[in-house]
């Protein structure tokens, strides 16, 4: 059977491309200090205060993974190779964006920063307008759209994350040993921080 080519069928859009997000900046203070989870945890000396730094630290990355919110202020990057394929109903670029921004720093496409009126957040949308022509696009951008965000947490806070957050580093404070889900009876992550993880997660998906 032979097959022909028909200039009149319309070309298959393109895969979007990869989004490689960064934190670019870590925030300037954790959300729980060491002296407050120490009043949480019944932690009296502050001879391990260094580690308790470090299990808050890792307990918050935990939170946010899950959860796809931030606890504390904190600037991110999206890179792609290049531009997604524009909406087919009014021609914008609409990238998302992880975690949800609370404002565009910069959007720049091979290392040339573009005018902030043409692009605008909504929601954790960017959307770029058509008046793109000065730009490289397609085959033509070498050093990819690099789109830089500070995200913050929620206006509402979300609590509970926090008292996750210190749930988590306590648990893992008393138990460091522990290797297996089933080692003295331990779960890898708690019933309780689940739940609250879960709570947070569940609220994010229905707004």
């Amino acid at each position: 059977m032979a097959f022909f080519f028909n200039p009149f069928q319309p070309a298959e859009p393109m895969p979007p491309p990869a989004i490689v997000f960064a934190q670019s900046a870590a925030p300037a203070s954790e959300p729980v200090s060491v002296a407050t989870f120490r009043a949480y945890a019944h932690i009296d000396d502050n001879d391990d205060d260094a580690t308790l730094s470090a299990l808050l630290l890792a307990a918050r990355h935990l939170v946010e993974k899950q959860t796809g919110r931030v606890l504390a202020a904190q600037s991110w990057t999206a890179k792609l190779e290049r531009w997604p394929d524009p909406d087919r109903n009014d021609g914008r670029i609409r990238i998302r964006l992880n975690p949800p921004p609370l404002s565009i720093t910069s959007v720049a496409v091979d290392g040339v920063t573009i005018a902030s009126t043409l692009y605008t957040l909504r929601g954790a949308e960017l959307v770029v307008s058509q008046d793109l022509e000065a730009f490289p696009e397609g085959d033509t951008i070498t050093d990819g759209v690099v789109i830089t965000f500070a995200a913050s947490p929620d206006a509402s806070g979300y609590p509970q994350l926090l008292t996750a957050l210190q749930m988590l580093a306590a648990h893992w404070h008393r138990s460091p040993e522990a290797t297996h889900t089933f080692e003295a009876g331990l779960t890898a992550t708690p019933l309780a921080v689940a739940a609250l993880i879960q709570s947070a997660r569940v609220m994010r998906e229905l707004n």
